[in-house]
């Protein structure tokens, strides 16, 4: 009987582990005033939920319905979500060295305010068009085919064949 409740209790334990990052989801705030560099969640400290949410946005097994957690996790600051900011933020929490300030407060920047103009917009001035001479066209006897074929420069993502 011992060796049963233990069981249900362990299988137990490791369905709330598998389903805490689900339910935290909807905990993260809306607003991004402020935030914690790579803390993606929005919950105020940098730990492995954070990774968790950014793998599976990455994989697309989550939605990021408003960006914040892309823009929250992105922490080289690039514009977009990749591997190579989780990487950082799993660096970050085995305490190896980076160059980014993750953990750090951000402040979220605003919408800059409309300024008027210093000064009445000028006129174009109308000038003479410029006649450029151009050159006739060649002939059918005038052109020359090439004697090689143009090669298609390699696509430097291109993966090789296996």
């Amino acid at each position: 009987m011992k060796k049963f409740l233990l069981c249900v209790i362990s299988v137990l334990l490791m369905a709330c582990m598998i389903c805490l990052p689900l339910f935290s989801a909807a905990d993260a705030p809306a607003s991004l005033s402020g935030y914690y560099l790579g803390d993606a969640d929005g919950n105020g400290r940098v730990d492995s939920l954070d990774v968790t949410f950014l793998q599976r946005i990455l994989t697309r097994l989550m939605e990021d319905p408003d960006g914040g957690y892309s823009i929250r996790g992105d922490v080289d600051g690039k514009g977009g979500l990749t591997s190579i900011d989780v990487t950082m933020i799993m660096r970050y929490l085995v305490k190896l060295k980076i160059d980014y300030p993750i953990g750090e407060f951000i402040e979220a920047p605003t919408q800059a305010e409309t300024l008027e103009p210093t000064q009445e917009p000028t006129q174009a001035v109308p000038t003479e068009p410029v006649i450029v001479p151009t050159e006739p066209a060649p002939t059918e006897a005038e052109t020359v085919a090439p004697t090689q074929a143009p090669t298609a420069k390699p696509d430097p993502y291109e993966l090789p064949p296996i």
